[in-house]
């Protein structure tokens, strides 16, 4: 299996049959890999020949299909500007051909354009689809001679978002604001962690990343976070990764525990935790004597949280199975904190997941909202008189942010606001759009 055809089967499972990006990606890599690419370039391994052409072959379909999921809506009116037949009407092999070729094209100066349109069509042969081939080499051999700008075009078409989030986001941040958002969404963000400080002091740890060298700078309002210039290092492979110095974290998550003000001692319960970053981050501020237990719907889940528990040595955390939806009588007035980091429409991390802007509707959104309502319902009881709690997302609505919010305060007089924050993606700083908001039980 050539690298276009795993990126043609990438884009076939994430826009015509609605699976994870990121699953698709790795599936498919394996099964690629699997199948005889491995043993393809380790005939050149003597050389490292074949380490590198593996690692181009990955590297190429993760870009190829991040960047044709990211920009799919742009690509099609761009292509539906030349072909005779719509995009939506042509079979799924045959347009997503194109949209892979016309990524190409537009955003892959390395490869020429001669060599892309003939690999297309030799992909759209080898796909059963012949008789389109002539059609696609028409398609890209015009485009590569024309490729437009369309600057006057609206904002969801020249940044790919769907025209009903574009508008929702305009009709209450203006067009500056939702331009800046769009754009921040298709720039690639750096790598950003949180240092474990009651294991590894700040300034230990980046010099640790300086040796292997490792870039970092610190984040305002984040004491523990650093942005990284890694290069080319796996991340398993930077130092402090085995020892659990460090958890990989977006600042918007970092916010939870920072806003949640958690002290020495507390004691912290996280009720939808996984894959653990909340969690582990509420055991290092509570430190020894504080106790966190982070929950989870599934066998699945919780393993995931117990890995990074593992790995960042933590003794004060446990692990439970438990349906946030579900009430538990036994945590009742238990916790100094309770951290709700609910389901969520995830419009706020569409840098990193771009193919939720495709499955996603606003109907969605109104079941989305019920079923955070429900968790809140549950969850506040567990928070002691004078303790928090907080409520977080990692989306950009105001029906699941501040609604929400300001819904629950409505219906339970004994908790107050004490801060809220929605977070938004900038083109100037690192990190997801991310909502923050902090309730203290009174009485």
């Amino acid at each position: 299996m050539t690298e276009r055809e795993a990126a043609l089967d990438v884009l076939l499972a994430v826009l015509e049959r609605g699976e994870y990006l990121a699953n698709a990606v790795d599936h498919l890599l394996n099964q690629a890999e699997g199948s005889g690419q491995r043993q393809r370039f380790s005939n050149e391994s003597m050389t490292g020949v074949g380490k590198d052409k593996l690692k181009q072959y990955r590297q190429y379909v993760k870009r190829v299909t991040k960047g044709v999921t990211e920009r799919a809506i742009e690509l099609d009116f761009r292509l539906n500007r030349i072909a005779s037949q719509k995009v939506k009407r042509m079979h799924p092999a045959v347009r997503n051909i194109l949209r892979l070729g016309a990524y190409e094209l537009l955003y892959m100066d390395s490869i020429p354009a001669a060599a892309s349109v003939n690999e297309c069509v030799t992909l759209a042969k080898r796909r059963g689809q012949a008789r389109a081939g002539g059609m696609v080499n028409a398609v890209l051999r015009k485009l590569a001679a024309s490729a437009q700008a369309f600057e006057k075009t609206d904002l969801s078409v020249r940044y790919s978002m769907p025209e009903w989030i574009t508008q929702r986001w305009m009709s209450r941040f203006g067009g500056e604001q939702t331009e800046e958002m769009l754009k921040a969404f298709l720039q690639e963000k750096p790598l950003t962690v949180r240092v474990n400080r009651s294991r590894i002091s700040m300034e230990a740890m980046q010099e640790m990343f300086t040796q292997a060298g490792i870039r970092t700078e610190r984040i305002g309002g984040l004491p523990a976070a650093l942005v990284l210039h890694r290069g080319t290092v796996p991340i398993t492979r930077m130092p402090g990764f085995a020892e659990g110095f460090f958890y990989i974290q977006d600042p918007g998550s970092m916010q939870v525990c920072v806003m949640a003000d958690i002290r020495q001692g507390e004691s912290v319960l996280d009720v939808c935790a996984a894959p653990g970053g909340k969690a582990l981050h509420a055991a290092d501020l509570a430190g020894e004597n504080g106790r966190v237990e982070a929950r989870d719907v599934s066998e699945q889940k919780v393993r995931r949280i117990e890995e990074n528990v593992r790995r960042c040595r933590f003794s004060n955390i446990s692990t439970k199975v438990w349906n946030a939806a579900v009430f538990d009588e036994d945590s009742t007035g238990k916790y100094d904190a309770v951290l709700a980091d609910v389901p969520c429409s995830g419009l706020g991390v569409l840098g990193r997941k771009p193919e939720i802007k495709y499955r996603l509707t606003e109907q969605d959104i109104l079941g989305l909202a019920q079923i955070q309502r429900d968790i809140l319902e549950c969850v506040h009881s567990y928070v002691k008189p004078g303790g928090r709690l907080v409520y977080s997302t990692c989306t950009i609505s105001e029906a699941e942010n501040e609604e929400q919010a300001a819904d629950f305060l409505k219906r339970h007089t004994d908790f107050e606001k004490i801060a809220e924050k929605q977070f938004l993606p900038s083109t100037d700083a690192p990190g997801d759009g991310f909502y923050v908001c902090v309730m203290k039980r009174n009485g």
